[in-house]
């Protein structure tokens, strides 16, 4: 956990130039935000590198643990209801986590992997296998089912 003050004093040095330290309110909320999405960003790339790793089981030396529950404060899930296969991300989406058909979750392919895909009957996106691309924006599901998927970010 990071505290406040700890960001506050590194925004204080990092502005401190000619205004000897001053900053309004409204460009600390700025610096602020940069440093969390930082340690954000951070934290997603330890749980990277530590997944490779075994985990223990001490109760607070397991990284794998540990980064998940710092990440816990920023996961979220939500609803998207999708109109012939498409939907629209959430406006504070910062990075997707996964996405469930019911109790399936969907892989994430390019347009050239689900074309291919899609060329057997074998290979087909079906209920039991779903995936999905990102298009514009936009999530588009396969197989086009016109229900709510659950999205975590």
């Amino acid at each position: 956990m990071v505290l406040i003050d700890t960001v506050y004093q590194r925004v204080l040095a990092l502005a401190n130039k000619e205004q000897r330290g001053y900053i309004t309110p409204q460009e600390f909320n700025l610096f602020a935000n940069q440093a969390q999405l930082e340690i954000l960003d951070q934290y997603i790339n330890d749980v990277t590198f530590f997944g490779r790793t075994p985990g223990s089981s001490e109760e607070f030396s397991d990284m794998s643990r540990t980064l998940d529950e710092k990440l816990g404060v920023f996961k979220t899930e939500v609803n998207v209801t999708l109109v012939s296969g498409i939907g629209n991300f959430p406006t504070d989406l910062y990075r997707l986590g996964k996405v469930y058909f019911g109790n399936n979750e969907a892989t994430q392919l390019t347009i050239d992997q689900i074309r291919k895909m899609q060329k057997s009957k074998f290979t087909s996106a079906k209920a039991s296998r779903p995936v999905f691309d990102i298009v514009n924006n936009q999530i588009r599901c396969l197989p086009a089912v016109s229900t709510p998927v659950v999205m975590s970010y």
